[in-house]
């Protein structure tokens, strides 16, 4: 009975958006943590998924993955991205693909993203992304662009720096998108990790993420967190294995129910 009413409501909720601002949602629907980040409190400028393309700049690796995110256990929410990585010497890039929705609702966004290497630690990166939504509600589909920011300090061996600023320039019918990203990443020790990041913006205005892990083996990892704002724990796990890493996410709204993640990558020459 509670799961058949959950649906029900997340359903006339789903209706709700769609009916109330077709347009508005493209900018949000597909900007989606990575799997690792999702389980630390639903991370952005910290994590490496191309949210903040400047910190593909210090990893220097080539890398391609996939993930899949699904709201609630709602299929019609479900957002699926692949992307991959091309370091280079003079400049970094990225390509990604996201998709969100289902038949009546759907947003295919492409992103292209850059990052330099300013110092040995010290790295800027850019997002440009074109968003197509379609709607059953409209006449034609709409497209949109939006731009990103990063910043990306690698102080020492256990602290890491990262600023963020999405939205800065796009022409999605809301005025209010621009959103901030401040974190840090510190290890005080060789298998673990506490990662913190603030989030501002004009319609939830301040948001803190925490999030803590733990390599239990080698190959193995634990994760945890939290995000304040709406009070929404997190956790997941992690494998390694040779040049393959899976990752995978679960967060508990305290309304809305259970969210999750999974994403795998695999890095090469």
């Amino acid at each position: 009975m509670y799961f058949c009413g959950m649906k029900v409501k997340i359903r006339i909720w789903l209706l709700c958006v769609v009916l109330s601002c077709p347009p508005t949602q493209a900018a949000e629907e597909w900007l989606t943590s990575d799997a690792r980040a999702f389980s630390l409190g639903q991370l952005h400028a910290l994590s490496d998924e191309l949210l903040n393309p400047a910190q593909m700049a210090i990893a220097n690796r080539r890398e391609a993955g996939l993930s899949v995110y699904n709201r609630f256990q709602m299929s019609e929410l479900n957002t699926a991205g692949l992307y991959a990585k091309l370091p280079n010497q003079w400049l970094d890039a990225a390509a990604k693909l996201t998709a969100f929705g289902y038949n009546d609702y759907q947003i295919i966004a492409g992103q292209a993203s850059f990052a330099k290497k300013i110092f040995a630690d010290f790295a800027i990166g850019l997002n440009l992304a074109v968003i197509n939504e379609n709607s059953v509600l409209a006449e034609a589909s709409q497209t949109h662009f939006t731009t990103g920011l990063g910043a990306f300090w690698r102080y020492n061996s256990q602290f890491d720096w990262t600023v963020l600023i999405e939205n800065i320039v796009h022409n999605v019918p809301k005025d209010d998108l621009l959103q901030m990203f401040g974190g840090c990443s510190y290890k005080p020790l060789a298998f673990a990790s506490v990662l913190l990041e603030a989030n501002y913006n004009k319609r939830a205005h301040f948001n803190l993420s925490i999030g803590l892990e733990y390599e239990i083996l080698k190959q193995f990892t634990i994760r945890s967190g939290i995000m304040t704002r709406t009070s929404t724990p997190s956790f997941g796990i992690g494998y390694q294995w040779n040049s393959w890493q899976a990752d995978v996410g679960f967060s508990l709204h305290p309304e809305l129910g259970i969210s999750s993640m999974i994403g795998i990558r695999t890095t090469f020459l």
